[in-house]
């Protein structure tokens, strides 16, 4: 969870705007907007956090909802606030090792990502600084990935999102009352996904392994959409039927593309993990559940045991 979730949470618990955030805290409605889109980040130990915090647990208390006070809500946003100069620093050093592991100038990652060359070199050089750091990095391995070649085979623990109609995702997404803009969130990243795929399959194949559950099996451990590429912070769920009808249009999708193959893994080793893998290239083992996590395998040895994993892997109860 970043810092914006926090405050958002808090705002939308008491049900404040902007302005009425910003006349408790003194902090001017353009500097809490850029704060809730993730703009911008206050050190953890500033007086702008602190007026936050006092500015929320003043309009708590005239509303009259418990456990907002002031110190638990000032620690609340500490926690996920910047240490001075540590973030962008981070950053920084990142954004260098990913243009050298992926042996590509500024100038052609701007080409690919439609970016200004002028922007990536500030990043490079810790001069400017991204609202969603952790999604940019992402994007732009995946984006430039594409481009390569060698064929891509995953284990999956759910279904691949891109095979879905919007239509379908939408009604899911309205069932977990998730909010309209995190639908917006969630659908550009979707179609981020789709527009990867086709690049993928112009020039080579993917294999996909999927599974496929029983609808006791299903009740037992409903499944969750596959969105650890988009690192968003909650658990979304399929009902059965929706679950059923995406498989259905995964099948669709692999007939209409002569390069995507998929199988039935009749052995699911994992509940909510999954495994990626550009054959030649790199391995990415992913936790679907949140909290999101991503391990990228590259060196040889063991980006080889990755591409030859033999099923069935037994789960013990406790990861599942």
């Amino acid at each position: 969870m970043e810092f914006k979730d926090v405050l958002n949470r808090y705002m939308e618990r008491t049900g404040c705007s902007a302005r009425d955030l910003a006349e408790r805290s003194g902090l001017s409605t353009a500097t809490i907007s850029r704060y809730r889109s993730g703009d911008r980040v206050p050190e953890a130990d500033s007086r702008q956090l602190e007026n936050l915090a006092k500015g929320i647990a003043a309009i708590a208390a005239e509303k009259k909802i418990r456990e907002m006070e002031e110190e638990a809500v000032r620690q609340a946003l500490s926690e996920q606030a910047q240490g001075p100069g540590i973030e962008i620093e981070k950053l920084r050093l990142n954004f260098d090792t990913l243009l050298k592991t992926l042996s590509v100038s500024v100038s052609d990652l701007a080409r690919f990502l439609s970016y200004d060359p002028s922007y990536l070199s500030r990043i490079r050089k810790g001069q400017r600084k991204l609202s969603d750091p952790q999604k940019f990095t992402a994007d732009a391995f995946l984006k430039l990935d594409a481009k390569t070649e060698g064929t891509r085979r995953s284990i999956l623990s759910s279904l691949p999102l891109y095979t879905a109609d919007d239509a379908l995702v939408f009604q899911v997404l309205r069932d977990n009352r998730v909010s309209e803009k995190n639908q917006i969130r969630i659908m550009e990243h979707i179609a981020f996904q789709r527009e990867l795929t086709e690049e993928i399959l112009s020039h080579d194949s993917i294999f996909e392994a999927y599974p496929n559950f029983s609808k006791d099996e299903f009740a037992q451990y409903p499944m969750t959409l596959s969105l650890a590429g988009a690192f968003y912070e909650e658990d979304i769920v399929y009902t059965y039927e929706q679950y059923r009808e995406h498989l259905e249009m995964m099948k669709r999708f692999s007939q209409m593309h002569k390069n995507y193959h998929i199988e039935e893994n009749k052995s699911p080793a994992f509940r909510h993990i999954q495994i990626l893998i550009h054959e030649g290239s790199w391995a990415i083992v992913s936790k679907e559940k949140t909290p999101a996590i991503h391990f990228v395998i590259r060196h040889p040895k063991m980006r080889e045991a990755m591409e030859n994993i033999t099923m069935p892997i037994v789960e013990g109860e406790e990861y599942k």
